[in-house]
């Protein structure tokens, strides 16, 4: 008897420890999601996977999600996390769950008789933004990733027989956001380039502006400091620009992201497409969200978002809490070239809002919509 009391002496801490291990592992797989082909829903209704389908909206069920930050956290901008150790999410809280409709690989296919359509690629360009957006007959591009993503961006442009874009908007003149523009300038028929009003004093700008001039009158460059309203046709476009900073100031240079004033300049896109909004918010930070939050209350705008490209390739912006909580998406996607970068309070926010989060380094996602429905999916 006394020898197996000795024995359960070194038994139990060895269980205890193992059982620590797994408990660690579970969270940490269950956070950023395994990228597979397969859908799987965390708690609360978070999702990751390859297809989500929207239009129905289920419920979530009342879940306590754990928050890997702990309170009073430093984040890169040197503010402070002050965020309870545990959320626990309302039972009406909207959320998407695993699709009862199987698509294939051709999500098209549940629009084809549609009269209007939307189609948005965000491509897979590493820790930078490219996106597609195809409305209808009209084809916008919102950011041009590196320099070095040319050859994907075009790739999809001649894919879908493109020849002419109708609109070119760089958010802001990072080398990862205005990287391609100057070769898609020379090699499409680029109608309008909409950018922020301020010089970066880099390459790539000069790049842009080289090709623009050589365009002559076929390419015409708005620099804009006050919001701008598109329409385009069944859909419009909200450009909503910066009002912290005087305009015309140079900025930057050829390191990327050098300043964080520059990402405050980023341009605020919104896209709506009958009852369809996505919100695309560049390399916004706190003071940028914070302007923009304001803006949309003064605007007067429907709250409702079905999908936001997130800021900064998934660091924590302080101000896109009370964006999220306002609009309530359905959908999140961030451009980043791994899951490390990706902060977990920014993780943590998305799935206190019951967003389905999607990540460009798992592969291109493709977002359909008719104005009323919509399917996101990852292409792999």
């Amino acid at each position: 008897m006394i020898s197996r009391i000795k024995g359960c002496k070194y038994i139990m801490p060895i269980l205890l420890t193992v059982v620590a291990v797994l408990l660690l592992a579970s969270c940490s797989d269950e956070v950023l999601g395994d990228g597979g082909t397969e859908s799987a829903v965390g708690t609360g209704g978070y999702v990751t996977g390859n297809t989500a389908v929207s239009g129905n909206e289920p419920t979530a069920t009342t879940d306590q999600l754990e928050i890997l930050l702990p309170d009073g956290t430093e984040t890169e901008d040197g503010d402070t996390h002050s965020i309870p150790e545990i959320v626990t999410l309302p039972e009406t809280a909207t959320a998407q769950t695993v699709p009862d409709l199987v698509i294939g690989d051709d999500p098209d296919e549940l629009y084809a008789d549609a009269a209007n359509t939307l189609r948005v690629d965000f491509l897979k360009t590493g820790k930078s933004d490219a996106i597609i957006l195809r409305m209808d007959d009209k084809v916008v591009l919102v950011d041009t990733g590196d320099s070095d993503d040319y050859g994907k961006i075009s790739g999809y442009l001649d894919s879908y027989g493109i020849t002419t874009v109708d609109m070119m908007i760089i958010t802001h003149f990072d080398n990862d956001h205005v990287g391609s523009a100057s070769k898609l300038v020379k090699n499409y028929a680029v109608k309008t380039v909409y950018t922020p009003d301020y010089i970066r004093d880099s390459s790539r700008y000069r790049a842009l502006m080289s090709a623009v001039d050589e365009a002559g009158g076929a390419t015409k460059l708005l620099k804009i400091s006050e919001d701008v309203e598109l329409d385009m046709g069944y859909g419009s476009i909200w450009l909503n620009t910066t009002q912290l900073y005087p305009t015309g100031q140079t900025l930057g240079s050829d390191e990327a992201n050098e300043f964080s004033e520059e990402n405050n300049y980023s341009l605020i896109v919104t896209v709506t497409f009958g009852k369809t909004r996505l919100l695309i918010t560049g390399d916004a930070e706190r003071e940028r969200m914070e302007e923009f939050n304001a803006a949309l209350t003064q605007k007067g705008a429907s709250l409702d978002y079905t999908l936001v490209k997130m800021p900064h390739h998934g660091a924590y912006t302080k101000g896109i809490d009370a964006t999220l909580r306002a609009v309530t998406p359905r959908y999140c996607v961030i451009c980043t070239d791994s899951g490390t970068g990706v902060e977990a309070s920014t993780v943590t926010l998305m799935r206190s809002v019951g967003a389905a989060a999607y990540y460009t380094y798992n592969g291109d996602i493709y977002f359909v919509t008719d104005g009323t429905s919509s399917v996101l999916t990852a292409k792999g």
